[in-house]
């Protein structure tokens, strides 16, 4: 009989245990997917290449057999 109590004691501890993992992952989710919200697109970067910009020739062509 000594046992029931210690088992329901280790039971509850085990359900704290799951609870806190449960809630570390829906924590963690929910702050990824916030950060993934809150990141704002860099306007400065220049979308066309400038007009001073040198071509590195490909290498594709030259190594045919």
């Amino acid at each position: 009989m000594r046992d029931a109590p210690i088992s329901r004691a280790v039971g509850r501890v085990h359900a704290r245990r799951l609870n806190l993992a449960r809630f570390t992952v829906f924590l963690s989710l929910g702050v990824a997917l916030l950060s993934t919200g809150c990141v704002q697109p860099n306007q400065s970067y220049p979308l066309s290449l400038p007009q001073n910009h040198v071509r590195i020739p490909s290498l594709a062509l030259s190594c045919r057999l």
